[in-house]
């Protein structure tokens, strides 16, 4: 929910940007004489242009990149709570190690997420940090084995 008002925050804020800046291209279109005025004419200096629209463009560019970033950031934040939660209830529902019978310190995919196994309750299970590691050092030679 922050996450969808952030972004309408932001997309608003790019548009009011666009629109302020719309016009400046027009405003820094100045008449530039064909030769450099004399001291004492009347004749309008010459003006540099700075192309407002452009970074009124870059800004709101800019400012979706923030977006995107701060997405980002919600979603791990999201994934890592959603993790912490399903770890505490596996840790819960099954205090004991499921290989050795010690107290249960870790919880682990018995198909390992970098194989395709997914977040589920039926893929996980709750282990001691020995009987983890050696599980998972398992895991790793057989995924170097098949490469």
């Amino acid at each position: 929910m922050i996450v969808v008002a952030f972004n309408v925050i932001l997309v608003m804020t790019v548009a009011v940007i666009l629109v302020r800046t719309e016009g400046s291209f027009q405003d820094c279109l100045k008449y530039v004489p064909a030769s450099p005025p004399a001291a004492n004419s009347n004749q309008p200096e010459l003006v540099e242009c700075r192309s407002n629209w452009r970074s009124g463009i870059a800004g709101g560019v800019l400012l979706i990149a923030i977006g995107i970033l701060v997405d980002l950031v919600f979603l791990a934040i999201w994934l890592r709570m959603r993790w912490q939660e399903i770890r505490a209830r596996v840790l819960r529902e099954q205090p004991r190690c499921e290989i050795c019978g010690k107290p249960a310190t870790d919880v682990d995919h018995v198909r390992a997420v970098a194989d395709g196994g997914p977040d589920d309750r039926s893929n996980l299970r709750a282990l001691c940090n020995p009987c983890h590691e050696k599980h998972t050092a398992e895991q790793n030679r057989a995924r170097r084995r098949k490469r």
